[in-house]
């Protein structure tokens, strides 16, 4: 029995060091890269920088090459903070540089001569223009995820901020989520959905996402449309590129209900004003929460969402309860046992046209 369970544990062991272990192909991640110089404007070699992010303290430690670059790669979207120093200068740190997801960013740093003690702090965001990369895409950030209202809390209808996105409704009309959608003049079915770096295709619907994250598990996505990379692209068109929260420092959660009922629901458009609203009940609600384990180190977040839908369709809730008897006009016999007479008189009133049943009041 014991050899059974130093088997399990070791297998376990390695799997959670093979998913520990970094992916090359993670495209929702962001780099950043930059020459560090003297007030000169000659290069330094051998200076050793620091990325730091500022939400869960994990750092990257990166020492420029003989033309005083520097390269970070494979970093969460999240604020960093970059510090530079080297032998003979002072310490020069870069606050507040938000690295989003696929974000290739160039942060040049500047060393004054002085003691390596002191530190010169220096504020401000990069550059807009990113002069390392060629993609054309839009980042909606996860301030726009939470605050903006959404039908169904979908956050792919999100993605019609950017330019030239458009859409064609939800395949599913019970689910808000299955989003359609045509991204930069494409064809529906060659738009890339990752979700960190993972592929989220519905292999069942072209064009649609297989998984929907809640809106509060995602920090951010991207929707880029042109120029991408050989690493991010698969198909002809649009790449959604999706990242998932995670634990930082803090603890930080939330507590959210969403509700739709016939009491807050607008009245359709066709139905007559005397008559009740059909049913429709929508509760969804859920919770999130994330914090560290070990400090710097080792983070957990999760997420949970329910969904409860109860609902009567408007033909069903109405026009059921209103249909008439159906209706049925034949012919004479004439027209039935043979030709018709093209000189036959018209007769007013007399109708050779079968009406099986007539439609439903209200939409006529």
């Amino acid at each position: 029995m014991s050899s059974k369970w130093n088997v399990a544990v070791v297998f376990l062991a390695i799997s959670l060091c093979l998913y520990t272990l970094p992916l090359s192909g993670q495209q929702e991640s962001a780099s950043i890269t930059g020459q560090v110089t003297d007030r000169s404007g000659a290069v330094i070699p051998g200076a050793r920088v620091t990325i730091r992010n500022q939400a869960s303290g994990a750092s990257f430690v990166s020492v420029t090459d003989s033309d005083g670059f520097y390269r970070a790669p494979q970093l969460r979207p999240a604020a960093y903070s970059i510090s530079a120093t080297a032998d003979g200068f002072s310490t020069v740190v870069r606050e507040g540089v938000e690295a989003r997801v696929n974000d290739r960013l160039r942060v040049d740093l500047a060393l004054q001569v002085g003691a390596v003690s002191e530190s010169i702090v220096v504020t401000g965001a990069p550059p807009l223009l990113q002069t390392e990369d060629a993609t054309i895409g839009q980042v909606v950030d996860n301030q726009k995820i939470v605050e903006l209202p959404l039908n169904g809390r979908s956050w792919l209808q999100l993605a019609l901020l950017s330019p030239g996105a458009v859409t064609y409704g939800t395949y599913d009309s019970y689910n808000p989520q299955s989003q359609v959608m045509n991204l930069g003049g494409n064809r529906t079915a060659q738009t890339d959905f990752l979700i960190d770096g993972a592929d989220n295709n519905s292999f069942v619907i072209g064009g649609g996402a297989q998984a929907h994250p809640p809106v509060d598990s995602l920090q951010e996505f991207k929707v880029q449309t042109n120029n991408y990379t050989a690493d991010t692209g698969r198909l002809g068109g649009a790449v959604v590129n999706a990242t998932i929260k995670s634990g930082t420092n803090s603890f930080h959660g939330s507590l959210y209900e969403f509700l739709r009922n016939r009491k807050l629901n607008a009245r359709n458009f066709f139905a007559s004003p005397t008559a009740s609203k059909p049913q429709f009940t929508r509760n969804q609600f859920g919770a999130s929460t994330g914090g560290p384990i070990v400090r710097n180190k080792f983070f957990f977040f999760a997420n949970y969402e329910g969904n409860r839908n109860r609902r009567i369709p408007f033909w069903r809730g109405r026009c059921s309860r209103t249909r008439r008897k159906p209706e049925t006009s034949l012919p004479s016999l004439a027209p039935r046992s043979g030709p018709t007479r093209s000189d036959a008189p018209y007769a007013p009133g007399k109708s050779s046209i079968l009406v099986l049943s007539r439609p439903c009041p209200t939409a006529r």
